[in-house]
């Protein structure tokens, strides 16, 4: 039984655990919604956009406006956004209360009538997420363009 008890401690103390902690479920639940969100644009799927975005939806775009949540459902509507790929990197979520603010990057190729179709588009982006009595909903939006392939 001592055998046991030593082996274990010899284990642990070699074992490095700084790199372990919970995964708060609000995370997983925010990227879900996300990733969602990216294939829900890939495939305009206008529905369920309009379901993950917040009745107060605003962004500023990397077209260098900002456009207000039915500025944006017409941008969609009309074929101005548009895209044959679209893969989105979370890199850091932080929550304040019933605020998640996530930042990354995105790699998109534009269609059609976007600016910059033809072309690979690596931007940065912060997503601002408002928990309310339905769920998790995108309330802003910051994107900017950094490099144009």
């Amino acid at each position: 039984m001592k055998v046991y008890f030593l082996f274990a401690a010899v284990l642990l103390s070699c074992t490095d655990l700084s790199g372990i902690r919970a995964q708060d479920p609000r995370e997983v639940e925010i990227r879900t919604l996300e990733l969602g969100e990216a294939v829900a644009i890939l495939k305009l799927d206008m529905k369920s956009l309009e379901n993950y975005w917040g009745k107060s939806f605003v962004v500023n775009s990397p077209r260098h406006t900002i456009n207000e949540r039915k500025n944006v459902v017409d941008l969609f509507s009309q074929g101005n956004i548009t895209y044959s790929s679209f893969k989105r990197e979370i890199e850091r979520i932080t929550f304040i209360c019933d605020i998640a603010v996530c930042m990354g990057h995105e790699v998109v190729s534009p269609t059609g009538k976007t600016p910059h179709a033809g072309k690979k588009v690596t931007r940065r982006y912060t997503n601002v997420w408002i928990k309310n009595d339905t769920g998790w909903q995108l309330e802003a939006r910051q994107a900017t363009n950094i490099l144009i392939e």
